[in-house]
């Protein structure tokens, strides 16, 4: 693996994060948990759009990493780690991602592709593409 980062946190990183943009992600809804987001607001927090939060804030409410913010209107994304096992591994990719930023990106771009899922992605149709 990569050096500087613990073997079970380059595990927990490949398995579950698809892309860069989910660990920043990640970092701001961490660095904030108390704060209720709406896709735009993140989207514009890092840089994105609103349609590709969308995408990553469900799976990152599949994985456990979030739930809808408790409260009434627009804001509703909040961070939530469903378990204290979950909420310690996200802490410490978030360490992770704090003190070796270049090797946490390499982890995602050395992750193993699945060449049935690249395919169909291939072929998926999203809202916010032009056709």
């Amino acid at each position: 693996m990569n050096p500087g980062i613990p073997s079970e946190v380059a595990t927990f990183v490949q398995t579950s994060f698809s892309s860069v943009e989910e660990l920043e992600l990640l970092m701001v809804l961490h660095a904030r948990p108390d704060q209720g987001w709406t896709p735009e607001a993140l989207a514009k927090e890092l840089g994105s759009t609103p349609g590709s939060i969308i995408r990553r804030a469900s799976g990152f409410a599949a994985l456990g990493i979030i739930a809808p913010f408790p409260g009434v209107g627009s804001p509703n994304i909040a961070y939530a780690p469903a378990t204290t096992a979950l909420a310690e591994a996200l802490h410490a990719v978030v360490l992770a991602y704090r003190q070796r930023r270049i090797a946490m990106i390499t982890l995602i771009y050395e992750k193993p592709h699945d060449p049935l899922r690249s395919f169909s992605d291939a072929f998926r149709l999203r809202k916010d593409e032009p056709r």
